[in-house]
């Protein structure tokens, strides 16, 4: 891994070299304060759309501007009734006019695996008239038995899966990884095949409340695959250890914090921006 030195001449190079160009420009992105967020359960949020005025106001206020939304099973059976259809599309309308993009999000480790893999298939599907901006799988590969699996194996599944969800969604693909499997030197090179196949945005899920820890992970990743749009994804679960959540944080040091490491990981071109795991856990935190 690259040191702490070489990466700094690293980013400090980019400003320099792609100055006025589409490289910085994506760069911008992630300057412009905005934030992304996991939100897992999906009825609270739809549900206070429909009730709640100041739902829109919070979401600004804190500088979200992408929510990646989760819909469990149930949920998708029940978008065969219209109504049930017409309230999610105007919720997506809704955030759109407030300047806030909807992906759908969908996770499940076990559709890496190609006996599972038509299930997912399915759900694009039928979701697929939908005017979501994205969608984002997090599949966990990890959470698969790798006592059965191989972690090769598991890569080359997991690349098959994108594989084919790209052949048929309607959306851009991004997908959340830890970054272990996009650290230089491993020998999986997953990196290079995400980019190969279009991949809208890899996240890496930097569980560490610590900036300069995080930027000293994520950057080098950044600089072995420049054409690979990365995110960083950042916790405040309260299940977690201190070391890796902003959980007993509260707000104010979250964001002050995100400030700090959004302002180093900008300097890379292909960094797009912060992701918050999750919604729920981000609205209980204390000021």
């Amino acid at each position: 891994m690259a040191g702490p030195l070489a990466v700094l001449l690293w980013v400090a190079s980019i400003v320099t070299v792609h100055a006025g160009s589409v490289s910085l420009h994506r760069a911008a992105a992630g300057t412009d304060g905005k934030m992304s967020v996991y939100v897992w359960n999906s009825r609270r949020i739809l549900y206070q759309a429909k009730n709640d005025p100041l739902l829109w106001r919070t979401l600004t206020q804190y500088g979200i501007n992408r929510l990646l939304l989760s819909l469990d099973r149930r949920q998708i059976d029940g978008l065969a009734q219209a109504g049930n259809k017409t309230d999610l599309q105007r919720f997506i309308a809704r955030a759109g006019t407030r300047g806030i993009r909807v992906a759908l999000l969908l996770g499940e480790p076990l559709w890496i695996l190609p006996e599972y893999r038509p299930d997912l298939l399915g759900i694009i599907s039928r979701l697929e008239d939908l005017p979501f901006s994205g969608l984002h799988l997090d599949l966990e590969p990890d959470q698969l038995d790798r006592k059965k699996v191989r972690r090769q194996d598991l890569v080359d599944n997991l690349v098959r899966t994108l594989q084919a969800v790209t052949a048929v969604s309607p959306w851009p693909v991004g997908v959340s990884l830890h970054p272990r499997y996009l650290d230089p030197g491993q020998s999986i090179s997953l990196g290079n095949r995400l980019t190969d196949l279009g991949i809208a945005e890899v996240t890496l899920m930097i569980y560490v409340a610590d900036p300069a820890r995080v930027s000293r992970r994520a950057l080098p990743i950044l600089k072995q695959y420049p054409a690979l749009p990365i995110a960083v994804a950042q916790s405040v679960e309260p299940v977690l250890p201190a070391g890796e959540s902003y959980a007993g944080k509260g707000r104010h040091c979250f964001r002050r914090q995100m400030r700090q490491l959004r302002s180093t990981l900008a300097l890379a071109a292909n960094f797009t921006t912060l992701v918050i795991q999750s919604w729920q856990d981000f609205i209980e935190l204390a000021p």
